[in-house]
């Protein structure tokens, strides 16, 4: 025999589900925003005059002929040097996926 303690109600089950799906869309979007506009050119990812073109591509594609591109990561490995122990990319870069790890960790954690 169950006691009442154990048995939880179908609305706080489907309340609780609801309230951890949408904390996990507000904590993941930053991060998948940011992954999203790697791959846009700057005038679509800092455009002032419409959000929509960081989704759209508006500009990616009239520079590059596609609404997505990897420039970013190509220069980043050619023209950026990223590789070099003197260059301040790569600080920046150190800083950026060890704050991405420990923050996404620490969430994870918190989860529990």
């Amino acid at each position: 025999m169950e006691s009442k303690i154990n048995r939880y109600s179908k609305q706080l089950i489907l309340i609780n589900s609801l309230f951890i799906l949408v904390w996990l869309v507000i904590s993941v979007f930053p991060f998948i925003w940011t992954f999203w506009g790697s791959f846009k050119v700057k005038a679509d990812f800092f455009s002032r005059a419409d959000w929509m073109f960081a989704v759209t591509g508006v500009n990616t594609l009239i520079e590059t002929g596609d609404t997505s591109t990897v420039k970013a990561y190509v220069e980043s490995w050619t023209e950026g040097e990223f590789w070099k122990a003197n260059n301040e990319y790569n600080h920046n870069n150190c800083i950026c996926c060890n704050h991405f790890f420990i923050s996404w960790n620490s969430r994870c954690l918190c989860s529990f």
